[in-house]
C-alpha cells in the first residue's frame, strides 16, 4: 500500500482507540493487552512480508491480463467494486472453513480464546493463520486477476472496520440496526465471538454483512454475550 494509506489507517486506529477508551473503556489486563500486541507484531511481520510477494504477483496478472475480471471490458469503477466484493466474499468463505475443520480452528482457536473483545483482539491472530490465509488470498488473485487499486482500496476499508467490530465500543441502538445491515457492526462480530451454542456458526462476514444475510448465517439476537470457546465450537 501507499504511504497515504497507511497514515489513513493508522489514523482510524487512533480514533477508533481513543473513541473505545471514552465510550466503554476496556477492563483486559496489562498483561492481556501486551500478549495481544505481541501477537500484533507478528501479525504485521507477516503482511510486510507477504506484500513483497503478492505485489509482483498482482502486476504480473494486470500485465498478462490473467484472471477474470481482467478479461471482462468493464467501466474501471465497476470493476472496482466487483473485486472488492470478491476478496470480500473469499474472506467469508475462508473464515467459514476455519470453523468447519478441525485442523484449521485450532489455529483460529487462539483467536475466539479472548475472553473478552477491545481493539487488541484484531491482533489475536495465529502467525500460521495468517500465512495460511495469504495463500489463499494468492489462489483468489490468480482466479479473478485483481488489481492493485482494488487490493489497497480493500485494505483501507477492511482494517478500520475489522478493528472497530472488535472494538468495545457500544453503538446506540438505531445505529446498531441500521449500520449492521450493511456492514458488520461489533455487536453482530462480538454475537460471533459467543460461546454460546445458540450463537455458534454464525455471522462470518469480514465487512458486509448481507453475506451471513444471503448465506443463512446471520444473527443479530438481543441479550449478554458470554466470550470463549466451548464444547461445542467448530
Amino acid at each position: 500500500m501507499q504511504l497515504k494509506s497507511w497514515h489513513f489507517l493508522l489514523f482510524s486506529f487512533i480514533c477508533i482507540l481513543l473513541s473505545e477508551i471514552i465510550i466503554n473503556p476496556s477492563k483486559r489486563s496489562k498483561k492481556s493487552f501486551i500478549y495481544n500486541y505481541l501477537l500484533g507484531i507478528c501479525l504485521f511481520t507477516v503482511v510486510i512480508l507477504a506484500s513483497y510477494l503478492l505485489n509482483p504477483l498482482i502486476n504480473w496478472t494486470q500485465e498478462n491480463h490473467w484472471g477474470l475480471w481482467s478479461n471482462l471490458a468493464l467501466p474501471k469503477s465497476i470493476q472496482l467494486i466487483l473485486e472488492v466484493l470478491t476478496l470480500d466474499l473469499s474472506l467469508y468463505f475462508w473464515h467459514r472453513i476455519n470453523h468447519k475443520f478441525n485442523f484449521l480452528f485450532k489455529l483460529h482457536s487462539l483467536h475466539h480464546s479472548d475472553l473478552m473483545l477491545d481493539h487488541s483482539s484484531f491482533f489475536r491472530f495465529h502467525p500460521l493463520e495468517i500465512i495460511l490465509s495469504y495463500f489463499i488470498r494468492i489462489l483468489v488473485i490468480l482466479i479473478f486477476g485483481l488489481s492493485p487499486e482494488a487490493l489497497a482500496l480493500f485494505s483501507v476499508i477492511f482494517l478500520p472496520i475489522v478493528v472497530f467490530q472488535h472494538s468495545s465500543i457500544i453503538l446506540p441502538a438505531r445505529v446498531e440496526k441500521i449500520l449492521s445491515k450493511i456492514i458488520v457492526s461489533p455487536r453482530i462480530h462480538h454475537l460471533h465471538h459467543s460461546a454460546e451454542e445458540k450463537d455458534l456458526n454464525k455471522n462470518f462476514a469480514s465487512i458486509f454483512s448481507f453475506w451471513d444475510q444471503i448465506f443463512g448465517t446471520f444473527n443479530n439476537r438481543k441479550g449478554p454475550i458470554k466470550y470463549g470457546i466451548t464444547e461445542h465450537q467448530n
